[in-house]
């Protein structure tokens, strides 16, 4: 590891982004040279600056599992985006599934909106059900929203 480390750094200085990646991934595992996290993370936004999409993909995986940063989906997300507009397919795909929980996440509210609307588990209460349905309509949950519409009409029938 010690002389492709010496040949990334040589390359990574003369500007080669991909060169930079490697360098950053050296630094991040400690191939070659000591393991220095905050050191591959320098590297990797030098890299994502140059274009390199393969960088931009190590930083959202940084993000998902919070090594050497602060553990953040919405840190993650972002970084996803931005690797698949330029292009990663890693990128691409992770983003289905950063799409596909959100959906669950959804689907989750409004099953908890129902639970408080029919008092299933617990007391019934139009409010505490309006609050998840409408949570999960926002996020594109038709039913949710509907149901979230008509305890809003029929809350506007009541008499404060």
């Amino acid at each position: 590891f010690a002389k492709a480390f010496e040949l990334f750094e040589k390359d990574a200085i003369s500007g080669d982004a991909e060169a930079t990646h490697h360098l950053a991934m050296c630094y991040n595992y400690g191939h070659g040279v000591e393991e220095n996290i905050e050191k591959s993370i320098e590297l990797l936004n030098k890299a994502v600056n140059a274009g390199d999409d393969e960088a931009c993909y190590e930083m959202a995986l940084l993000y998902t599992i919070g090594s050497g940063v602060e553990k953040s989906d919405k840190e993650s997300f972002k970084w996803y985006q931005k690797a698949a507009n330029m292009g990663n397919v890693d990128a691409f795909y992770n983003l289905g599934f950063c799409y596909e929980s959100q959906k669950k996440h959804a689907y989750s509210q409004y099953k908890v909106g129902l639970c408080f609307l029919n008092g299933i588990g617990t007391e019934k209460n139009s409010d505490n059900a309006f609050v998840f349905l409408n949570l999960a309509g926002k996020k594109g949950f038709k039913d949710a929203a509907r149901l979230a519409q008509q305890l809003l009409m029929a809350d506007m029938g009541r008499d404060f």
